[in-house]
């Protein structure tokens, strides 16, 4: 699955429905993984419609035990980075979002587009209710692997 979005607020919603159509005809992505994963495209996506402001291209695809998305704009200028934020503040949340729910992920950028996709892993075997109450997420999150992150010029 891929679309391309203009750089407008509502492509953010957009990107979600998207991916979550993709997610819903799998049945097979467990709900919990499926509210990460929806979470993290919008964090994305967002980004890449504040700061990037040029089309974005998300494209997902899901095999047995895995999920791949890759969100894509045209300004290799403003990657993303991981940064420590205080309790009172109010953005710049969205990486360690990524940082803490996805499998791996990572950063590619090109003379004049960048690329930052994710992967979440699950069990196939977990099932597709949502069964997750306060706090479950967190710790769920917290016996993933540490992301590798790679950025690359081409």
């Amino acid at each position: 699955m891929a679309v391309v979005l203009p750089a407008l607020p509502r492509s953010v919603a957009a990107a979600r429905h998207a991916v979550g159509h993709l997610l819903e005809e799998s049945e097979a992505v467990p709900g919990v993984v499926v509210e990460d994963i929806l979470l993290l495209v919008s964090e994305l996506v967002t980004n890449a419609v504040l700061h990037a402001r040029t089309d974005t291209r998300v494209s997902a695809s899901v095999e047995a035990g895995r999920v791949e998305v890759a969100v894509g704009d045209g300004d290799p200028r403003h990657a993303p980075f991981l940064a420590e934020r205080g309790a009172m503040a109010t953005n710049g949340r969205g990486v360690m979002l990524v940082d803490a729910l996805a499998s791996d992920w990572g950063i590619e950028l090109h003379e004049s587009s960048k690329v930052v996709w994710f992967v979440a892993a699950y069990d196939p075997g977990q099932g597709t209710e949502a069964t997750a109450g306060p706090g479950d997420l967190g710790q769920q999150a917290a016996g993933r692997p540490r992301v590798r992150r790679s950025a690359q010029s081409a």
